[in-house]
């Protein structure tokens, strides 16, 4: 099934009839429709799947498990408020440190001979000596630390029931696939990156340099990762006509592989291009203060360097990104995945699903608890989701061209505006 790149007014609004989720909006009926969707989708998820798995163990022994959980969540407490925890971390960290030398010493006066090998001897009977004295402060100081007792009793106690339960394996288990998700997302954003490259190819260079004479056209250059010493601002790509004395700029490229997340990084563009443009009304200037930019403003040239090729910027070279709609949108592209929409941006919707895989009075039959459930998800849903950003883009077909999705489905049939 092959990649798709779709683009245009016609599909834009038609993704958003189909994505209507809007917490602004939303009534507690549609919530739990909304949420038993998403409790659905997720099964799939390993991670989510195993944390419920955790979750309904604990549940199931909660009487005990409660008990054990409380005491150590207690213990812990007290420990970190003791006067003396600052101290034995600090003697903890010069043990573990003396550990790690003394390896490393052992290893090399194996491979070591003459004074290099006699050095080494020399230097690991200081450490093993330092270790002594160590070691034999922390037993002094473990006999008057009662918090510290009560710390470590509490934890033994409570993983030794979750051994009789078999939830260390689960949350082993947990760790694991954690560990291997993680991989993956690395895997899955090198190769997004590819489809980004080959969509500003396609669509955004034509769109760009529409109106451009073929030898400008010729000298298009795409920059990437492009900070420009701006203290609040990594963007993606730059779409920029070589000039002199300063580079023109011709389009920003954001490229999103969550969808979900776009809502942010328009925001965060348009506090990032008032202060390219000089609108120092649209921004803080104590947020961009640096050792380039003093002031906290873009007031002098800097230099962007790409594969040995210098490129200078200054104010000037924003001059093409004016506000329509008291928004930047014009030369602003997102490149994304064509997902369904959540309403939320991807660590707010992370952040439900951890509250909900792990909260063992999770109950979609308990009218109480999903009225407490929609109250606290409400809490944690920012006001400006993808939805609103997708909108204003939708009000007009030169801005609809803008947004770039990318498709894994099989879309042949389907046809670009």
């Amino acid at each position: 099934m092959e990649n798709t790149l779709l683009s245009g007014n016609n599909f834009l609004k038609d993704f958003l009839g189909k994505n209507t989720c809007d917490f602004s909006t939303m009534n507690l009926e549609n919530f739990v429709v909304w949420l038993k969707k998403q409790v659905a989708q997720k099964s799939t998820d390993p991670s989510f799947y195993k944390r419920c798995e955790i979750r309904d163990l604990q549940y199931l022994h909660r009487s005990r498990f409660y008990v054990l959980w409380d005491a150590s969540k207690k213990a812990q407490q007290a420990w970190d408020s003791c006067v003396s925890k600052e101290k034995w971390e600090s003697v903890e960290r010069k043990i573990f440190g003396s550990k790690r030398a003394i390896e490393g010493l052992s290893l090399a006066i194996q491979e070591k001979s003459g004074e290099k090998r006699l050095d080494c001897m020399a230097k690991l009977e200081a450490f093993q000596k330092e270790l002594g004295s160590l070691e034999q402060q922390r037993e002094e100081m473990l006999k008057s630390l009662q918090q510290k007792h009560d710390l470590d009793k509490a934890e033994s106690e409570l993983f030794a029931f979750k051994q009789e339960i078999g939830l260390d394996k689960k949350e082993k288990e947990l760790e694991e696939i954690l560990h291997a998700q993680g991989q993956n997302t690395s895997q899955a954003g090198s190769h997004f990156e590819n489809i980004a490259r080959d969509a500003i190819e396609k669509y955004i260079f034509p769109i760009v340099s529409e109106n451009l004479p073929c030898e400008q056209k010729a000298s298009l250059k795409l920059l990437s990762n492009v900070t420009l010493g701006c203290a609040r601002a990594e963007i993606d790509y730059l779409v920029v006509l070589p000039s002199s004395p300063f580079t023109i700029v011709l389009a920003i490229v954001e490229v999103k592989r969550n969808i979900n997340d776009l809502a942010w990084g328009f925001q965060v563009r348009q506090e990032n291009l008032a202060w390219f443009t000089g609108d120092t009304a649209r921004y803080d200037p104590q947020l961009y203060r640096t050792h380039i930019f003093q002031e906290g403003h873009f007031d002098k040239s800097v230099c962007h360097e790409e594969q040995g090729e210098k490129f200078f910027f200054c104010m000037d070279s924003f001059s093409l990104f004016q506000r329509e709609k008291s928004c930047f949108l014009d030369r602003l592209f997102f490149i994304t995945d064509a997902r369904t929409l959540t309403g939320m941006l991807s660590s707010e919707y992370r952040k439900f699903l951890y509250h909900i895989s792990t909260d063992m009075n999770f109950d979609m039959e308990n009218p109480e608890y999903l009225e407490k459930l929609f109250a606290w998800t409400k809490t944690i849903v920012s006001p400006f989701q993808t939805k609103h950003a997708l909108e204003l883009y939708a009000s007009q077909e030169k801005w609809a061209r803008q947004i770039i999705f990318f498709s894994r489905k099989n879309n042949a049939g389907e046809k670009n505006d």
